[in-house]
């Protein structure tokens, strides 16, 4: 693959369902490419129209913490949205920093965090987040959007010579028991192989597991309840010493 500054189009992701053919992806989510109506991304969490907003931290985050163990260092969120996830992990005593391109979503994040993480607006691909080289970096449903050696080689500049990364990516192996019809918001699918093959020149995968999510949502994007969710990709990568 030719290596570009290729990056994915947030603001046309949300008109219709699906992702961009700005960079590789499946043919599924390529048509949105043809959409030139576009929604502020601010908007989104102003009007709190944001059905990926999990109402807990994500269970294979805290399981991953757990298990490997993962001890507090300086950390960075990438994608941190309303800060729930960085906020859980400050008061574990990790040391959080928190960056999303919404300025509407950092608002959020500043109030809940409550001066236990700093946030920035900022976006990884285009601007080097103060505090690194950190120890651990994850990021809940932002790699599979960015599935590009440009936003592996952003994602180890920013960690230390065996710091690890965490990611939840969408499997396109298993049935969606949760997605409904109505499901605003389709992050794009990808296999194992995809994932192996892009990090594998930065990271050693220490673990890649099958997980699945489910939430029931009242969320505005909805004309009634909904149950939504979707199958995952469980990553946690150890940046390697050497480039390969």
């Amino acid at each position: 693959m030719k290596k570009n500054n290729l990056r994915f189009d947030w603001d046309a992701y949300f008109t219709i369902p699906g992702g961009s053919s700005k960079i590789p992806s499946p043919a599924s989510f390529g048509q949105i490419a043809k959409k030139k109506e576009k929604i502020n991304w601010d908007a989104c969490y102003e009007k709190k129209n944001i059905p990926w907003g999990l109402p807990h931290v994500h269970p294979e985050l805290m399981q991953a913490v757990a298990e490997y163990p993962i001890r507090p260092c300086a950390a960075l969120d990438i994608g941190c949205g309303s800060g729930l996830s960085s906020v859980w992990l400050a008061r574990k005593g990790f040391k959080v920093t928190g960056v999303d391109i919404s300025s509407s979503a950092i608002q959020m994040a500043e109030k809940r965090a409550e001066g236990v993480c700093r946030f920035h607006i900022a976006d990884i691909l285009e601007k080097d987040i103060p505090g690194a080289p950190f120890g651990f970096v994850f990021d809940i449903g932002c790699f599979h959007h960015n599935l590009h050696p440009s936003f592996v080689e952003r994602v180890a500049s920013h960690l230390e010579p065996g710091g690890l990364w965490f990611s939840l990516v969408r499997s396109a192996d298993r049935s969606e028991e949760h997605e409904g019809p109505t499901m605003p918001i389709v992050p794009p699918k990808h296999i194992a192989t995809d994932i192996v093959k892009i990090v594998e020149k930065y990271f050693e995968i220490h673990h890649l597991r099958a997980s699945s999510y489910g939430i029931r949502t009242t969320s505005p994007a909805y004309v009634q309840p909904q149950n939504i969710g979707f199958s995952f990709w469980a990553c946690l990568m150890c940046r390697r010493p050497r480039i390969r």
